[in-house]
């Protein structure tokens, strides 16, 4: 008995060990994997701005500079303690771009100068007042700071400058407390400018100096990688609508292409999951139309986007052109083939009459906004489309992208409008200066 025990046991475990090692292998091959793709995603993100890695460079001189008020016996003696703000100050205002740095700049210095003259006042008037009084005068300036401050920030033209309230309320408590228990409030405060327009100006110097990066430049960037985003999500979203159907949901398709899926969200509000879509026999029907309308749309938008992106001003009229044909083409495509969505309304005829006694039960309700419901006898045939959301799923794909290319003309306006505004330089004059 005991001799079967043990060569059990001797087996359990000449088994389990290979097994353990495996295991142990698969665990760090999913640890590495994760923490690889983590590493190309950060070297990925500071290749499409190569100016990203200069930003903490430039933080860190900044830093330096500043730090060597503190570090060098002569400016220490001049300052002393309060050298130290203008540490604080250039690690509070410094930003991506020289205007956010500005901006904060100007709030932390204009802050803290109101901040100083109000602490002054207001000490000159407590010590005058008598030892008594002195603490109840403080008190109760603090709280009338702090209220007026709290609820000027929230109002809203003021909010923009909500850090320069938090400077000036956080300034005037320190000045006015410290100035209390030392009896240098004066010397006190004057140290606190001086430090916090040190750190101002070289935080602005280095940022303007080394590598800058200019709020102009960023919108630009940005308004560009909009236009090529709609127009990537629009033909994406078009090609998979087109693609046969393979028996999975829809937002399964995406799992190995999640970049196009979430410009695809983004850009379009649809359900993640559609229930229903047209027969691919039906979606075939219009592929050539669909698109054909939908390549002459893209091709819009990524000419606006170069456009931008070049500042120039191109003539698009031909573009406009063979889109409003090509959207024409759609809409006599459906009407010439509402045939096709006719038959397929008939071979869900469950469907059909599940709808329609709906739309009975719907008319007998009580409703203040609707009087009355026309007849079914008196309804088109074309409606009996409507009795099925798989056949209605593809003139709706084809009325969405209709609607869209409608307002394409919008936008081509509103670059034009653009392009004045900024005075783009005509194509015709650039194409003058190619030898």
């Amino acid at each position: 008995m005991s001799g079967e025990k043990s060569g059990s046991v001797e087996i359990n475990i000449q088994g389990s060990a290979p097994s353990i090692g495996e295991d142990d292998k698969k665990k760090a091959a999913e640890i590495s994997l994760p923490c690889k793709g983590w590493i190309f995603r950060v070297a990925d993100f500071y290749k499409e701005d190569t100016k990203r890695v200069f930003f903490p460079l430039k933080v860190g001189l900044a830093v330096l500079l500043v730090s060597l008020i503190t570090l060098f016996q002569a400016p220490y003696q001049l300052f002393g303690d309060s050298s130290i703000w203008s540490i604080v100050t250039v690690v509070m205002i410094f930003e991506y771009n020289v205007g956010a740095t500005l901006n904060r700049g100007l709030n932390r210095a204009l802050g803290s100068m109101i901040a100083v003259g109000l602490a002054i006042a207001i000490s000159e008037i407590a010590v005058r007042s008598g030892h008594i009084s002195e603490p109840m005068l403080i008190g109760t300036a603090i709280f009338l700071v702090a209220t007026i401050t709290s609820l000027m920030k929230l109002w809203p033209p003021l909010v923009p400058y909500e850090y320069g309230f938090r400077v000036t309320l956080f300034t005037f408590c320190l000045i006015i407390v410290s100035g209390y228990r030392t009896e240098s409030a004066i010397k006190f405060s004057v140290d606190r400018i001086y430090s916090i327009v040190i750190g101002t100006i070289i935080a602005v110097l280095v940022n303007v100096l080394v590598c800058p990066v200019w709020a102009g430049e960023l919108l630009h960037k940005e308004l560009v990688s909009s236009f090529n985003i709609v127009a990537d999500s629009l033909e994406e979203c078009v090609r998979k609508y087109l693609e046969e159907d393979d028996g999975r949901p829809s937002y399964l398709k995406f799992r190995d292409e999640p970049a196009a899926y979430l410009k695809t969200r983004v850009a379009l509000s649809s359900p993640e999951k559609i229930e229903s879509l047209a027969p691919y026999s039906v979606r075939t029907t219009f592929r050539k139309e669909i698109l054909e309308a939908a390549t002459y749309a893209i091709e819009v938008v990524r000419v606006l986007g170069k456009d931008i992106s070049d500042m120039q001003q191109s003539f698009k009229g031909c573009h406009l052109a063979m889109v409003h044909t090509s959207t024409k083409r759609l809409q006599k495509a459906i009407e010439n083939h509402i045939y096709l969505l006719i038959i397929s309304s008939k071979q869900d005829q469950q469907i059909s009459q599940t709808s329609l006694s709906d739309l009975d039960e719907l008319s007998e309700q009580p409703c203040h906004r609707i009087y009355s419901w026309l007849s079914r006898d008196n309804l088109d045939p074309q409606m009996e489309t409507l009795e099925s959301d798989a056949t209605m799923s593809v003139t709706t794909f084809a009325s969405l992208l209709i609607q869209l290319i409608a307002r394409l003309d919008h936008l081509v306006d509103a670059v034009d409008k653009l392009s004045e505004m900024a005075k783009f330089k005509p194509e015709a004059l650039k194409e003058e200066k190619i030898p």
